[in-house]
């Protein structure tokens, strides 16, 4: 794929563009249990209030936001998972309770209908772990329902994405839709009535693939090329049918007009095009094509009887993979010229060059968003490099009598009190292939680095949001 100097005029809208709007007291809960369980289930109590369920509605919701997300989504950012809050009355002893149920299983793929008969389902049926089965006080059977919460985080634009669900008996009768953002900042948004409405008055897709689905079924017959801004940086676009060369060269003039304009300053260097995907020699498996995701569309597109395509400024993508390093305490930049996409990652004294071009073009013909595509193929790399970064002051700190320096990047280098080396190795494997934080293992990367030393008893302490994890003393028995 081409590379070129181009960037994006932020406020001229190409003819078809649907235009994206950007949006930008706490109750405490009291005797908080937690399960030991493969999913994480606490139970919250409620006070006895005398109030209509409204007002327990209201607290279940502050309580959720304030207890449970805001701490979440600021130590974990792009690794926040789904959750889900499900509160329900005891008639028997009268005790209103909330159950907090880990929901990394709801799939990623569901536009917005299929995503809220999702939630509407597991807020009905106890056997997929959200709706209390007993009341925790006194175990009578089926407590009575309120409502359930659930909150899933939306890292490009770093807003929680929360969804209240209203039971009556045995169904739903109410579901509101809010966007909180990390200061607990809330607001409530109408429902949305499919995926090209929800990106609209979200700022971002649901599921990036479903709106590819509904983009093309909307364009397929329009007059003129489409595009569709996904994300900062990030357009899809769509040449439709045409029933002749004529009309495609008609098309393709306006179009090529508004690309010269954003690319004017610099950036937006990439477009690629869906059909491209063979040719490109990416590890892209059948099932996260767009033979799936989009299949009633694949022969036309693969027969550019149909033209989808993607145009994306790279320095914007460095930039969300440099917000989500950040909560491993590393940055990353941009470390090459406009015809490749090299970046530095650092942290501490480690510094790695990695080419994440293979990724950004990966992210987008699979019908990711860039921070989606960072999480499901740089999440290991950012986590390796970040360690290695906490595990050189640790080596430091266990061996006062030696020197430990780092060369070229990433390899420690440790040298004993008559100058001589004791060690040398990748200081990303030596971090990688020991657990530091357990003895043994501790001992074993001494060790290697140091064969004679006795290394003085410390560990590393608990990371948290943005900075790397602590050298601390071991505690011994």
């Amino acid at each position: 794929m081409p590379w070129g100097g181009w960037s994006r005029l932020a406020d001229l809208v190409f003819p078809g563009t649907r235009p994206i709007s950007f949006f930008a007291a706490a109750l405490i809960f009291s005797q908080v249990s937690l399960e030991t369980a493969d999913l994480l289930v606490v139970l919250l109590q409620f006070p006895n209030e005398s109030a209509e369920f409204r007002a327990e509605r209201t607290e279940a919701m502050d309580g959720f936001r304030h207890l449970c997300r805001m701490p979440v989504i600021r130590q974990y950012g792009l690794e926040a998972e789904d959750l889900g809050l499900y509160v329900a009355n005891c008639e028997h002893c009268g005790h209103i309770t909330a159950r907090l149920h880990a929901m990394p299983d709801i799939p990623r793929d569901l536009d917005i209908v299929s995503f809220e008969e999702e939630l509407r389902v597991r807020a009905l049926d106890p056997r997929f772990g959200w709706v209390p089965p007993h009341c925790p006080e006194c175990g009578e059977l089926e407590p009575k329902p309120i409502s359930a919460i659930y909150g899933r985080y939306l890292p490009e634009i770093q807003k929680d994405l929360q969804v209240m669900l209203v039971r009556g008996g045995d169904r739903i009768v109410d579901v509101d839709y809010w966007l909180m953002d990390s200061d607990g900042e809330s607001r409530q948004f109408e429902k949305p009535q499919d995926c090209m409405g929800f990106a609209d008055e979200v700022g971002i897709p649901l599921c990036l693939r479903s709106l590819w689905r509904s983009f093309i079924m909307e364009h397929t017959y329009s007059a003129a090329i489409s595009v569709y801004q996904v994300q900062p940086g990030y357009f899809i676009g769509l040449r439709p049918f045409a029933e002749s060369d004529d009309d495609v060269d008609r098309m393709a003039q306006p179009f090529f007009q508004w690309i010269e304009s954003m690319q004017a300053e610099g950036g937006y260097d990439v477009i690629a095009y869906l059909r491209d995907l063979e040719d490109d020699d990416l590890p892209i498996t059948y099932a996260d094509s767009y033979h799936t995701w989009l299949a009633g569309f694949a022969s036309e597109i693969k027969r550019a009887a149909i033209d989808p395509f993607l145009f994306v400024d790279s320095d914007s993508f460095v930039q969300a993979l440099d917000r989500h390093a950040g909560n491993y305490g590393l940055s990353a930049e941009r470390d090459s010229d406009k015809d490749t996409l090299f970046v530095k990652i650092s942290g501490g004294e480690i510094e790695a060059r990695i080419n994440v071009a293979p990724l950004l073009f990966r992210t987008i013909h699979e019908g990711l968003t860039f921070e989606q595509g960072i999480r499901s193929y740089f999440h290991e790399e950012l986590k390796a490099l970040s360690v290695t970064a906490e595990v050189v002051p640790l080596v430091r700190a266990a061996l006062p009598d030696y020197e430990v320096s780092v060369q070229r990047g990433h390899y420690i280098d440790v040298v004993d009190d008559e100058g001589e080396s004791t060690g040398f190795a990748d200081a990303v494997r030596i971090a990688t292939a020991y657990d530091p934080r357990n003895h043994a293992e501790f001992i074993k990367l001494i060790g290697e680095l140091a064969p004679d030393a006795v290394p003085v008893a410390v560990t590393l302490g608990v990371p948290t949001a943005g900075h790397l994890a602590p050298v601390i003393v071991r505690k011994t028995a």
